[in-house]
């Protein structure tokens, strides 16, 4: 109910996925400012998010490359709590980075502007969420809030992007990488109409449809 206009909520592949709110002040990005809003806060803000209730939330920002497979991801909050996560935790949480999603979506729209120009089927670059887009995923409480990297020097960006490690979930990667068709993507930004068609391959290489 808090975040179900504009369909800004979706259950997608393993995880749930926030977009922030569009035509919005900075104070309202995540939620309307309403009298029964708040009441509805007040009164489901101590209730579990999940039921059974959850112990660890990780809260992350999908990032967009096209060079990089799988994409990496940012992780902006981690929530523990041992009796569970409660919907004032989340909100909370939320409020915290928001500031922060919108200034790395805005400056990875930028960039994909900038590869619109000069890119080709083969390259693609739809990766970026249509709007400021922030992903909840069941995490697993021991794992570290610091990427493995900054401990074991460890430079290759999609080792540490995803926190598999520690994470004994057989299904953990599949879910976490997992993205949605490219039409799908590519729909969000421009419409079908106007898809470039697809070219079996180009003066460079031909597809690697692995990364397709």
């Amino acid at each position: 109910m808090l975040f179900s206009e504009e369909h800004r909520i979706t259950r997608r592949l393993g995880r749930w996925e926030i977009g922030l709110r569009a035509m919005a002040t900075f104070d309202t990005l995540l939620l309307a400012e309403s009298a029964p809003q708040r009441l509805l806060i007040k009164a489901i803000g101590l209730m579990q998010v999940a039921n059974p209730p959850c112990r660890c939330l990780g809260l992350y920002y999908p990032e967009s490359d096209k060079y990089i497979r799988p994409l990496p991801l940012t992780l902006l909050r981690r929530l523990r709590r041992d009796d569970g996560i409660r919907v004032i935790d989340l909100l909370i949480a939320l409020e915290t980075i928001k500031s922060t999603v919108l200034s790395n979506w805005t400056k990875d729209a930028e960039k994909l502007r900038e590869q619109v120009k000069k890119s080709h089927w083969i390259d693609n670059i739809w990766t970026l969420p249509g709007s400021p887009t922030i992903r909840i995923y069941l995490d697993n409480g021991l794992m570290a809030d610091e990427p493995p990297y900054a401990a074991e020097g460890i430079a290759d960006r999609d080792h540490y992007s995803h926190p598999f490690r520690g994470d004994t979930y057989k299904f953990r990667r599949a879910y976490m990488i997992a993205e949605p068709s490219r039409d799908i993507r590519q729909g969000e930004w421009v419409p079908e109409e106007l898809f470039e068609p697809m070219e079996s391959q180009t003066g460079r290489a031909p597809i690697n449809w692995m990364y397709t």
